[in-house]
């Protein structure tokens, strides 16, 4: 299912774009979009979509500290974050989103980041072998294009 959501999108593209320190103005003007996986676990991901975005307060705590977390692979979202919808037995949810990763930071993992070290605008580790994940760590820095409902196999 295909998303639309006027005002994150235009949330997403001035912070990608028009904001005085822009993630496209930093890199070269080239924001380096990324298709990427998210799941949300427990929460609806209407209440993403629908309502604030995606927001570094979310997220208590992660391997990569205080972040939104986007898998690069389906198969390690699916493993413990697809969003299980109720009543439905064994349908689950993902979101495809598109990320502003600008400079990417490798990092291994530290619970106490907070921002990528400058001039970075987002981080790149390994959450699980084989799978890595980018996080960041601003808001309106992901805009969710599409929600996938599928029965895992």
């Amino acid at each position: 299912e295909r998303l639309q959501a006027p005002t994150l999108w235009r949330r997403y593209v001035y912070r990608r774009v028009y904001r005085r320190r822009t993630i496209a103005l930093e890199n070269g003007g080239d924001a380096n979009e990324l298709t990427l996986i998210h799941g949300t676990s427990g929460t609806d991901p209407a209440r993403i979509w629908k309502g604030t975005g995606f927001h570094p307060n979310y997220c208590d705590r992660g391997m990569f500290g205080k972040a939104c977390y986007f898998a690069e692979d389906t198969a390690y979202s699916n493993n413990g974050y697809s969003h299980k919808l109720p009543g439905s037995g064994t349908e689950r949810q993902l979101m495809v989103v598109v990320v502003a990763a600008g400079r990417v930071e490798q990092r291994s993992p530290d619970g106490s980041i907070r921002h990528p070290t400058p001039p970075f605008h987002s981080v790149r580790g390994r959450v699980s072998a084989p799978h890595h994940a980018y996080m960041t760590y601003e808001p309106n820095q992901a805009y969710p294009q599409y929600l996938v409902t599928y029965i895992p196999q």
